[in-house]
Order: C-alpha cells, then sequence, then structure tokens
C-alpha cells in the first residue's frame, strides 16, 4: 500500500483517474432521474402559484389511489378589487 501511496501522491498534488460516463441511459438513471428529461412520460409536480396546485394532493401515500380532480381549481385574485390593501 506504500508504493500506492508513494505513486499516487508526489509533493502537492494527488493523480486521479475519472472516467466521465455521458451516455443517454447512464444520465436518465444518474443526474436526471426524477425530472422530466429522466422520463418523459413523468408528470410535473405544481409550483405554488400554478393554477393547478391547488388540485395537487398533499398525502402521497394515498395519491397511488385517489383519482385525478375533475376539474381545476380557481385562480386567487391577484388584486384586492376593495382597495383595502393599499400602503398608507
Amino acid at each position: 500500500t506504500q508504493e500506492f501511496i508513494d505513486r499516487g501522491i508526489r509533493g502537492d498534488y494527488m493523480n486521479q483517474f475519472i472516467v466521465f460516463d455521458f451516455t443517454i441511459p447512464r444520465l436518465k438513471s444518474g443526474m436526471l432521474l426524477g425530472t422530466r428529461w429522466g422520463e418523459p412520460g413523468a408528470s410535473l409536480v405544481p409550483a405554488p402559484g400554478d393554477p393547478w396546485y391547488s388540485s395537487y394532493t398533499m398525502d402521497p401515500l394515498q395519491a397511488p389511489v385517489t383519482p385525478i380532480p375533475a376539474e381545476v381549481a380557481t385562480i386567487p385574485p391577484l388584486v384586492d378589487p376593495t382597495g383595502e390593501g393599499e400602503p398608507a
């Protein structure tokens, strides 16, 4: 093992042997797993503020057996119609 250390580390640097695997199957099973590019048919999780965010389930245990909502949730009002939220 000392011979390996002497050959691997010399002075202030260390030799490294790195293999970069940028093939599509490797990327899909590693870094891109769980993203849109990792699985083309994967459904996207809505972000807060998206119109369908209120229809998205927050219970991961019931998600596989819960039916898809029949209609999309309504968009909340973006402006206060009464004007009470005006800064002084």
